[in-house]
């Protein structure tokens, strides 16, 4: 199956309104997921290393470019019928 022939995914599927879905019903869901994983820092914030009473000092703080780093991108799909992925994609910095 092809990704231009699977339906549209489904977002934040609510349990409570589909949990009566027969097998014929869920056979037309598309669940998607994409993670994106850094390799140099997660999530870009300054990192501060003191100890307790010690104030913010330059030697405290590790500084970071959070653009120049590489990161992963992993994105699959998964239907009743098929699965597509998954497909990785690498960024080599910003």
């Amino acid at each position: 199956m092809s990704s231009s022939t699977l339906p549209s995914p489904v977002r934040g599927l609510p349990v409570k309104e589909h949990g009566a879905w027969d097998r014929i019903q869920w056979r037309s869901v598309v669940f998607s997921v994409e993670s994106r994983f850094c390799t140099d820092h997660a999530d870009g914030r300054v990192r501060v290393w003191r100890r307790s009473g010690e104030r913010y000092q330059a030697h405290c703080v590790r500084e970071h470019d959070r653009w120049s780093g590489a990161s992963l991108m992993i994105w699959g799909v998964i239907s009743y019928n098929d699965r597509i992925g998954p497909v990785f994609s690498t960024v080599e910095g910003r």
